[in-house]
């Protein structure tokens, strides 16, 4: 076929134009440069078949040297699937006159396939000029570039996720996914962010206007964040939102490409779990107090004149829902009277729940009243619910108000007025329905005077006063609780216990009992671990120290002493001095007679 004819060839050469000998030069030059660039330099003379092709077309094609270059032996290299193809654009250029711009395999004589971009434009009729790149390494670049952009996007959609993308410059980004999930349509993309903003949560928004000012301002590089949406739709919706900061180069403009996923199903399960996490720890709490409860006594023991005043004013409190406060010395059952009142009550369907003042270090205090969220303080790994929660429907018993810290007496007093909590680290308010029982043996009014209790918190919990009666104004009930606690430690420890010795319950009957009820208790559990017969014999509590004997029968006689001064020396009687300390005159009589107590003017009169 004729020479080549590239662009610096004219079909006719001018008496100006370089020497034959130049322009060939010319195209050596020009096909060296081309095949530094990886490109293969050709001409095609359809109509006849003859080509001319330079070194670099040659290596590009799989031809040796001496091997004829022709229109056929390059249809014989397109991969079969594109020969059609081929042809079809190369006819398609020489017919219209035009340009042929395509990409195709083509298959080496060894059978490897290669792509190539080839580029040609006519040259009168039936001729093309053109160029062959092999592009085999981008090509298959952009293959796996694209199947992990395929699998990115199905996992994506597996996932739910929806993608954004937004820059200071440009229109916001959001996909498909992202725009159903912000109910957002194809014509609000402009204002996709004011409309995000206006439908998040009032609570989770400040923190995410705050965390999107970080990211622009470079101050942080990503940002996770959890929050409630309201979708135009589908109503109050839970999104987890992952964005990353990516600065343009070389301008520097700030890019922010985010990640969105619809949570709600999440949310709405961990919502059940803890609400029944919190029911179960509700009902750990109220199941260890009634074991603790059912270890106990039992009903209150007593008929005295002193415990049953007392239980009258138990009974009428009861049928309320008024805060009782119960006062009276260690050990003599305030609670057993807090578990009678709530016994008693229309909350008894529900266990009370007890929290004891001074058991609990101050710093912990707090959270165990109201509660607190996770992270409300450094150690605060899990979400705990407090006792104003568990008590929720039943009756709280603080037990040992008294000791309770002034800042905690603070957030009391306004719980008792709003008749709602506040967990540590949420301020959302919690409603609750909850009786107040609380108990002391301090003196609350002294406390009071003295700045250690606050006076408006004295007077909320002051409602209902109730005195406890102590152990040596009720003496006539030692024989009555000494066999209940006998009866109670019998089945604890599997000793059978017939009898107790008369002796014993007229010596318990000579102290003051400056421990009470639960110092009774005791002495009675020392007898029983020392019990090896039938017959219970108990030791007096003359051996638990001299000195504490002496203080407690000091203060005994001191009482009866007063009472007598007060009825002048009647004994007998509605008013007399028996009915007033709660003893059977013949009891009364006796203990004057051991005390070696006379009326004024008289002689004493000792056993």
């Amino acid at each position: 076929m004729a020479g080549p004819r590239f662009a610096i060839l004219e079909a006719d050469v001018a008496e100006s134009d370089p020497p034959a000998a130049e322009r060939v030069v010319d195209v050596e030059r020009l096909a060296r440069a081309a095949a530094s660039a990886g490109c293969g330099l050709w001409e095609l003379d359809v109509a006849s078949g003859a080509a001319w092709v330079t070194d670099e077309t040659r290596r590009l094609y799989g031809l040796t040297p001496d091997e004829p270059a022709t229109w056929e032996g390059f249809v014989r290299l397109v991969h079969p699937d594109d020969r059609d193809e081929v042809v079809a654009k190369v006819k398609a250029a020489i017919e219209t006159d035009g340009v042929l711009d395509d990409r195709h395999r083509i298959v080496l004589p060894g059978g490897a396939v290669r792509w190539l971009h080839v580029t040609a434009r006519t040259d009168g009729p039936n001729r093309l000029l053109g160029a062959s790149v092999d592009e085999t390494d981008r090509v298959e670049s952009e293959r796996v570039a694209k199947k992990q952009e395929t699998r990115a996007l199905m996992a994506a959609a597996a996932a739910g996720l929806g993608f954004s993308e937004w820059t200071a410059s440009a229109r916001p980004y959001l996909d498909a996914r992202l725009c159903e999930l912000l109910g957002v349509g194809p014509d609000q993309l402009d204002e996709s962010h004011a409309l995000w903003l206006s439908r998040i949560h009032d609570e989770d928004r400040p923190r995410l206007e705050e965390a999107s000012r970080r990211l622009r301002a470079g101050e942080a590089d990503h940002i996770v964040m959890e929050y409630r949406y309201r979708h135009p739709q589908h109503g109050e919706t839970w999104l987890r939102h992952s964005t990353c900061r990516v600065p343009f180069a070389p301008s520097g403009e700030v890019r922010l490409i985010g990640a969105v996923e619809d949570i709600t199903a999440r949310k709405r399960h961990e919502e059940h779990l803890q609400r029944r996490s919190e029911e179960l720890a509700r009902e750990n709490v109220s199941l260890r107090h009634e074991v603790t409860r059912r270890l106990g006594p039992g009903p209150i023991v007593g008929r005295s004149a002193a415990i049953r005043r007392t239980l009258a004013l138990a009974e009428q409190v009861a049928a309320t829902d008024s805060t009782v406060l119960l006062l009276g010395e260690t050990g003599t059952g305030k609670e057993q009277f807090a578990n009678y009142i709530h016994d008693c009550g229309r909350r008894r369907k529900r266990l009370m729940i007890v929290v004891n003042c001074s058991a609990i270090p101050t710093p912990l205090l707090e959270s165990e009243l109201f509660g607190r969220e996770k992270g409300a303080y450094t150690g605060a790994l899990s979400r705990q619910v407090g006792r104003f929660e568990l008590a929720h429907g039943s009756t709280l018993f603080l037990d040992e108000i008294g000791e309770l810290p002034v800042e905690v007496q603070v957030k009391l007093l306004r719980v008792l007025e709003s008749h709602a909590i506040e967990r540590l680290g949420n301020p959302k308010p919690i409603p609750i329905d909850v009786r107040i029982i609380a108990a002391t043996h301090r003196d609350l009014a002294a406390a009071v005077r003295d700045g250690r209790f606050r006076e408006d918190l004295y007077y909320r919990l002051n409602v209902f006063p109730i005195q406890i009666p102590p152990l040596r104004d009720r003496l006539e009930d030692i024989p009555s609780l000494v066999r209940a606690f006998v009866e109670e430690l019998t089945r604890t420890m599997g000793k059978r216990i017939e009898d107790i010795d008369a002796r014993s319950l007229d010596a318990l009957a000579d102290y003051a009992w400056p421990g009470n009820v639960r110092e009774l208790r005791n002495t009675v559990e020392r007898a029983m671990i020392m019990a090896t017969g039938p017959t219970l014999t108990i030791e007096g509590p003359q051996a638990i120290g001299a000195e504490s004997t002496a203080r407690s029968k000091g203060a005994f006689q001191e009482q009866i002493e007063q009472v007598l001064h007060e009825t002048s020396w009647r004994i007998r009687g509605p008013h007399g001095a028996a009915a007033r300390l709660g003893l059977k005159p013949t009891t009364l009589e006796s203990r004057i007679k051991k005390l070696g107590l006379a009326r004024p003017g008289t002689s004493p009169s000792r056993s």
